[in-house]
C-alpha cells in the first residue's frame, strides 16, 4: 500500500515523527506491505489463519488465528492482535498498547 497524504487510518502525514519534546517532522509518504495465509486441515474441522501488516518505517501488526468447527452448526474462533511499533513515525506505535486475544463462539440456526 502506498499513500501520499495520509496513513491507512486517515491521519495526515505531516503529524508523523514528533514526540513529547519535539514537534512532528512529517513524512512524505506511507508504505505498508501485508500478506495472509490460511491452512485448512482435513474435513475443515480445524483451520489456521495468519495475517501480517508491516509498516516499512518499523511497525508490525500480526494476527494469528485458529478456527474449530466441531459440527455443522457450531464454530469456535480464537485469534490475537499483536502490535509492535518501533520509533514514532509508523502507524503502529500509537496503538502499540492494544494487544488483545479474542474468542468468538457462533451457532448457526
Amino acid at each position: 500500500m502506498f499513500r501520499s497524504a495520509s496513513d491507512m487510518f486517515g491521519r495526515h502525514l505531516s503529524g508523523m515523527g514528533g514526540d513529547i519534546n519535539n514537534i512532528p517532522t512529517g513524512s512524505k509518504n506511507f508504505n505498508a506491505v501485508s500478506f495472509a495465509i490460511q491452512q485448512p486441515f482435513p474435513n475443515l474441522i480445524w483451520r489456521f489463519d495468519l495475517a501480517v501488516l508491516y509498516d516499512v518505517k518499523g511497525g508490525v501488526l500480526i494476527q494469528p488465528g485458529l478456527r474449530w468447527k466441531p459440527k455443522g452448526a457450531m464454530t469456535v474462533e480464537l485469534f490475537a492482535n499483536i502490535l509492535e511499533g518501533k520509533g514514532n513515525d509508523n502507524i503502529i506505535t500509537p496503538i502499540d498498547y492494544a494487544d488483545e486475544i479474542t474468542l468468538r463462539v457462533g451457532y448457526q440456526f
